[in-house]
């Protein structure tokens, strides 16, 4: 062999290295995902609900009431005068995001991994990470058209 030959391979069975350990991380973020998923999303639906309570407590009656679902879904509808809004989340196990709707809106919320492997809702190109509780905040304020 050839000392530019001896460079090439070198550079090639690195490349493949690199390669094979992104794939592992990438299939270890996945299994990450799948396994703790639900409670990503559990964790969400109870931000939503404790967001929901806390603003009926403060105005003093029942402005928002949470619709019956299944699990994977969670219904936000307003009771005010005029047309009710309807905030519909669904949690998409599959894809590892979670779908909303409210109006002629509409997005999802990607779940993604972090360094130390906990999970987390994640936004925009740029996959930023967003914490459930800013999460549940940005949702009612979509849902009263605040935002």
């Amino acid at each position: 062999m050839t000392k530019n030959t001896s460079t090439i391979a070198a550079s090639l069975q690195r490349d493949e290295k690199m390669r094979a350990i992104a794939d592992e991380k990438f299939v270890e973020q996945q299994r990450l995902k799948r396994a703790n998923g639900n409670g990503l999303w559990l964790e969400l639906r109870e931000a939503i609900v404790t967001e929901c309570n806390d603003l009926n407590r403060e105005m003093g009656k029942t402005i928002t009431r949470i619709d019956e679902t299944a699990s994977h879904t969670l219904k936000v509808r307003t009771i005010l005068e005029g047309r009710p809004r309807i905030l519909v989340l669904v949690y998409e196990k599959e894809g590892l995001y979670v779908d909303w709707s409210c109006e002629q809106r509409g997005a999802h919320w990607h779940i993604a991994t972090v360094g130390d492997g906990s999970l987390t809702f994640a936004r925009g190109q740029m996959m930023e990470p967003i914490r459930t509780d800013e999460v549940a905040g940005i949702m009612m304020r979509i849902l009263f058209n605040l935002e």
